[in-house]
């Protein structure tokens, strides 16, 4: 965490980076070649979305699935 005049900015790690997510392959979303409209997603929310298809693919009911859905609702650019 850094801080910036009295606000606290956290800085995201990449789950990539972190001990937790090791044993997890993220998932991509197929846009598909010639995609009439693909959704521009930030890296970060590309990032998260990954992780999240990755656990709810093999059903991952856990503290840290939890962790994840919350932030990937945080994070939703919509």
């Amino acid at each position: 965490m850094r801080i910036e005049g009295s606000e606290q900015v956290e800085e995201a790690v990449s789950l990539a980076q972190q001990a937790e997510w090791q044993d997890i392959t993220p998932i991509e979303q197929e846009e598909g070649e010639g995609s009439m409209c693909p959704i521009a997603y930030t890296d970060e929310y590309r990032e998260l979305m990954g992780y999240l298809r990755a656990v709810m693919a093999v059903g991952e009911v856990s503290e840290r699935a939890l962790a994840l859905t919350a932030r990937v609702i945080e994070e939703n650019p919509g």
